[in-house]
């Protein structure tokens, strides 16, 4: 069987922008345009890009990447710190994890050098949760458990991201019992914090573990509940995860019809955001379909997309996937020989992934 799941996650961020500033985008922007280059611009630019983020995260990126230079310019440490990590939550959203990687280590050395001691700690988690993507668990333990033993304890919200993003560190290395064990404690905080935009992430990486243990009467209302509020929020990003996942219990029940509209809906939105490893999952799920309908032409050309997206993005897990898939697609179309290939292939990256989660070989790629 060939899943398709998708990780709804962000980053831990530091609140500088969401602290300082109050009002419409419309109010934000015109006391822009009379901001002297001074802290307070910073936070202004920081909290413009956190109205873009649920809307367009393109525009959001700009007016980041602004704050951090203009931070750099007048030599505000934590300006920069907030504004290289809400710049690099982009590319954690679009799958450009060495990005998520190389703005965090600014952040690091930045947090370190004026010894902020949270910021130091989220700078690691974030770089751990960037190497859960790139399939290198051994680093994503190490920085993740060390950006944990500072971050914990430091106050509820914290503490609930931390438990969501261990749910998802867990559910890459395949131990779900742990996975729902701080995917029910993340949902639970979500409730009580009242935060409706963490709690839709919560719900549906909480469903994951759920699905991937058969357990659809568990899996479809935390995603149901998922896919409201991401629309009542207007956040299709998380309408788009809650999407996929639901096609996934659509599969598995055999409702191939319904599991294709949810998957034509998600592939547009994940293409509209700029989601690499979102639109890998979805080329997939629409392969899988078409291998179900028995049309193996369009099932193998899909698959070859998610095959070769994810090889050039060095998504390992996802390529698995889409490896074993196009081997289902061969031996369904009869065609032994590239049935074969192809499962060798999927078995090959599946045992580098082990290779590195057990002995800490960083350097291997798909």
């Amino acid at each position: 069987m060939s899943k398709q799941f998708s990780l709804l996650l962000t980053m831990l961020i530091i609140q500088l922008a969401a602290a300082a500033q109050t009002g419409s985008i419309d109010s934000l922007l015109q006391k822009l345009k009379s901001a002297k280059e001074d802290t307070a611009a910073v936070k202004l630019l920081l909290a413009i890009g956190v109205r873009y983020e649920d809307s367009d995260a393109l525009i959001a990126k700009d007016y980041f990447y602004k704050a951090a230079a203009l931070s750099n310019k007048i030599g505000y440490a934590e300006g920069r710190i907030a504004g290289y990590t809400r710049y690099s939550s982009h590319f954690f959203m679009t799958g450009a994890y060495d990005s998520v990687i190389f703005y965090n280590e600014k952040c690091l050395e930045i947090a370190r050098g004026i010894k902020d001691t949270l910021n130091i700690g989220y700078a690691l988690f974030n770089i751990g949760m960037a190497h859960s993507h790139l399939s290198d668990f051994v680093s994503a333990i190490e920085y993740c458990l060390e950006g944990r033993k500072i971050i914990e304890g430091k106050e509820p919200s914290i503490e609930a991201q931390l438990n969501d993003r261990l749910q998802a560190l867990y559910h890459q290395m395949v131990q779900y019992d742990k996975a729902i064990t701080f995917g029910e404690k993340a949902v639970q905080q979500a409730r009580e914090l009242n935060s409706p935009a963490f709690l839709t992430q919560a719900l549906v990486n909480l469903s994951l573990s759920y699905v991937i243990k058969r357990m659809p009467e568990k899996a479809r209302p935390l995603l149901t509940e998922a896919l409201d509020l991401a629309k009542k929020n207007g956040n299709i990003h998380h309408e788009a995860s809650a999407l996929i996942n639901l096609s996934e219990i659509e599969f598995l029940e055999g409702d191939y019809e319904t599991a294709k509209l949810y998957t034509e809906k998600c592939l547009a939105v994940y293409r509209q955001i700029g989601s690499l490893d979102g639109e890998v999952i979805a080329l997939r799920s629409m392969a899988r379909y078409y291998l179900h309908k028995k049309d193996f032409t369009n099932a193998k050309i899909l698959a070859t997309q998610s095959m070769e997206m994810a090889s050039k993005n060095n998504f390992r897990w996802e390529h698995t996937w889409a490896s074993k898939l196009m081997s289902n697609i061969a031996f369904a179309a009869g065609d032994m020989l590239a049935g074969e290939k192809y499962y060798q292939q999927s078995e090959d990256t599946l045992i580098r992934m082990i290779n590195d989660l057990l002995y800490g070989d960083r350097k291997s790629v798909v």
